[in-house]
């Protein structure tokens, strides 16, 4: 069946894209911050497997994995993208602020109506008598010669007022836009986006549960706390010579279908970040194939946030934390501004080699996120046991996961904690394990194990 689907995708067949849709889709919205967003990220999944459908081989195993690394590393890039967008936004100058000239508009059109009124009034003098005594000077004038204009009533002032603004406000009429696909890609994006050509899957590998402790909230702000002094006191792992940061790591993420998630075998992965402005590289094995456009030829990430953006974090953690909060409002949308705190916090943990000051301030500032609490007991993707900081949002749990009497970063685990569509509580949907962190000279090189 493996063997079949492959040749159906590498012979452009769009029913077998079709199979395999929902899995990218609902990986996409668990992955994600944003479901809006999720279809975005399904649309530019299935147009790049599309295009380099031809270089997939034809012997393997599931399709999913790769299906689901390219999806995963679309969300990763497009996270960072955005990111650095608002860190671009942020160091244009601010504009000064405009002031509201309504009242100064409606005066003027009062203006108007009180000249329009002495007018009507001069004609009429030109159009009396000739004999009239006022106009020859021979009787003193005692009324004025133009007629009283009332001051405007406060009721039409604020009607006038009320439809300037309606009219300022009116967004202009925008042109039509016109979307040309190529046929073959047009064909595969509108049959995606319909959803129609969606079959449900053979299961072949069991889901993996585990049991959902109860978490304990009253030792979150102690424990996060604690770790903060002790990181404090750690040398710095981050002042070694060298432009890239390396980072090893293990991870396993479940397959979202038709039915329970799956968890599919761990694998290790290995990202060369650079220190400062310039391109890194991606290394995975279930992701085998160049991805141009997402990510270029040969694995090269273009477009990742350099680890030098994550070491001039502010210092102060109530700072840190707003800035979190203010990335959120700016998105508008996603989960919610606590959870996307957390979500960001993990993913500069997972991922960055920063100075042990920045990590006392993340764990502070992660500390001061409401509903955060401590889970016992818990296992990474390498099997080390250790105290999780955990925090729930959508029926789903995701944890950091640290040794228990060194503080140090082990890895993430996320899994529902509640009955879904995608499994019952305790089902795994993603684990992690970092391996190995270190500072190298040049792109691709590995360090000593």
């Amino acid at each position: 069946m493996t063997a079949e689907m492959r040749v159906r995708i590498r012979a452009g067949n769009t029913d077998a894209f079709g199979e395999l849709f929902d899995a990218v889709h609902r990986h996409a919205v668990w992955s994600g911050d944003d479901p809006v967003q999720a279809e975005d990220v399904v649309s530019l999944t299935f147009l790049e497997a599309w295009r380099i459908r031809e270089s997939l081989h034809p012997d393997g195993d599931s399709l999913r994995p790769w299906l689901l690394g390219i999806a995963t590393n679309v969300l990763r890039n497009r996270r960072q993208a955005a990111r650095r967008h608002r860190e671009a936004l942020r160091r244009l100058p601010v504009r000064d602020t405009v002031p509201d000239f309504a009242d100064e508009v409606v005066t003027r059109m009062h203006d108007a109506d009180q000249v329009a009124a002495v007018m009507a009034g001069l004609q009429a003098l030109r159009r009396a008598d000739p004999n009239d005594p006022r106009r020859a000077g021979r009787v003193p004038m005692s009324e004025p010669t133009a007629p009283q204009v009332p001051t405007m009533p406060t009721l039409r002032r604020q009607a006038l007022r009320h439809h300037l603004m309606n009219e300022i406000e009116r967004p202009a009429r925008r042109p039509r836009r016109m979307l040309v696909l190529a046929p073959a890609a047009g064909v595969l994006a509108v049959a995606v986006a319909a959803g129609a050509i969606a079959q449900p899957w053979t299961p072949d590998s069991a889901p993996l549960i585990v049991t959902v402790e109860q978490g304990e909230r009253s030792g979150a702000t102690l424990l996060l706390n604690r770790m903060a002094a002790a990181a404090a006191d750690t040398p710095d792992p981050s002042s070694g010579e060298g432009e890239y940061v390396y980072i090893r790591s293990r991870a396993a993420f479940a397959e979202i279908g038709d039915g329970p998630a799956r968890l599919q075998p761990v694998q290790e992965r290995e990202i060369w970040i650079p220190r400062n402005e310039r391109d890194g590289l991606l290394r995975q094995p279930f992701l085998s194939v160049p991805i141009v456009g997402v990510i270029p030829e040969r694995e090269t990430i273009t477009d990742v946030t350099p680890n030098a953006a994550l070491v001039d974090l502010p210092s102060n953690p109530d700072a840190l934390l707003e800035k979190l909060y203010r990335e959120r409002d700016e998105r508008g949308r996603g989960n919610s501004r606590d959870g996307a705190a957390f979500t960001a916090i993990g993913d500069i943990l997972r991922e960055s080699l920063v100075p042990p000051q920045t990590i006392a301030t993340l764990y502070q500032a992660a500390a001061k996120i409401p509903g955060v609490e401590v889970v016992c007991g818990v296992t990474d993707a390498a099997g080390r046991r250790g105290v999780a900081v955990a925090y729930t949002e959508r029926s789903q749990r995701k944890e950091w996961i640290f040794d228990e009497h060194t503080y140090e970063y082990l890895g993430e685990r996320s899994y529902l904690v509640a009955d879904t569509a995608d499994g019952p509580a305790g089902t795994v949907l993603g684990t992690t394990a970092v391996l190995q962190r270190a500072v190298v000279s040049n792109l691709g090189q590995r360090p000593e194990r």
